[in-house]
């Protein structure tokens, strides 16, 4: 089954290519288009705001509260706490 979501390169509501996951973090997956327009020119253009809402278009509570969790730890470390 293909999953058809947000691409979190150009926003589109397509078919997805599939991605890694990095420390329980599902990464943001891009469609065939963007994917082809990558490996043609070199350059990544995901938008984390696409990523966010494809992670929640397809159900992935994991990542989203492994990331939110990553994103506190950091945070903590710039307060130098």
């Amino acid at each position: 089954m293909e999953d058809i979501a947000r691409c979190a390169a150009c926003g589109e509501n397509r078919e997805l290519c599939q991605s890694a996951r990095v420390d329980g973090i599902k990464q943001p997956r891009i469609c065939k288009e963007c994917l082809s327009e990558y490996m043609r020119t070199g350059e990544s253009k995901v938008e984390d705001l696409h990523w966010i809402i494809q992670l929640n278009q397809l159900d992935d509570g994991e990542s989203i509260e492994n990331l939110r969790k990553q994103l506190d730890e950091e945070s903590l470390i710039g307060e130098g706490k």
